[in-house]
């Protein structure tokens, strides 16, 4: 796929990032010219934050696969960095391969907006954070990320409590 094409080569080709320690990167694992697999990471140190894992439907393409999520291959090889996972939305191209990081990757800190949404996705994701028994913080404007000595940042949404659209707590 496109996508996965492009982060792997800007992944090989571009910045080596063990080696940029007082550099913060940025990149998409997922999500670029396409709606779905959104997928980021901020890197800092030896330390490193997931925003989000969406997942997007295969189509008539694959036939016997319902869901494609982002290729994790730099976070298997970097498993020992992960600190965080924020969380945008609800929307399945934001969290629909969050169970799967969840369950396989050493998250210690979520972060997600207070929303009560009641798709199957979403309740998949709150219970393998509670079968994992992590804490979650609300993500909402002002919340500083506590996931390592090396990453603090503040967030700046949600800056309300509800709105009409998920997108909107993003």
């Amino acid at each position: 796929e496109l996508d996965n094409c492009f982060t792997r080569s800007v992944l090989k080709r571009g910045i080596d990032l063990s080696n940029n320690q007082n550099t913060l990167s940025v990149f998409a694992l997922g999500g670029i010219n396409e709606i779905g697999k959104n997928m980021y990471v901020l890197e800092y140190g030896g330390d490193l934050v997931i925003i989000d894992c969406g997942a997007k439907f295969a189509g008539e393409a694959l036939l016997g696969i319902d869901l494609i999520i982002p290729d994790v291959t730099y976070l298997q090889e970097n498993h020992h960095k992960i600190r965080g996972l924020v969380v945008t939305h609800g929307h399945e191209d934001h969290i629909g391969g969050l169970d799967v990081i969840i369950r396989t990757f050493p998250v210690n800190h979520v972060y997600l907006p207070h929303v009560v949404h009641s798709t199957k996705t979403y309740e998949d994701v709150l219970r393998a954070i509670k079968d994992k028994g992590l804490k979650v913080t609300t993500a909402k404007a002002g919340v500083e990320l506590d996931v390592s000595a090396e990453i603090r940042a503040t967030l700046v949404a949600p800056v309300g409590s509800q709105y009409e659209s998920l997108n909107d707590y993003s």
